[in-house]
């Protein structure tokens, strides 16, 4: 993770939302970290 600050303060933003939205956006940095690892490997 290059900005753990960020990463930080998005959730705790998620905590104060609804089950729903929590879950869809943590699938949303689920399927980003893997978009940065396949481009990392593929750097490699």
């Amino acid at each position: 993770m290059s900005r753990p600050g960020s990463y930080q303060s998005s959730a705790n933003n998620v905590k104060s939302q609804p089950i729903t939205v929590k879950m869809a956006v943590s699938d949303n940095q689920v399927k980003r970290k893997q978009r940065q690892n396949l481009a990392a490997f593929g750097k490699q």
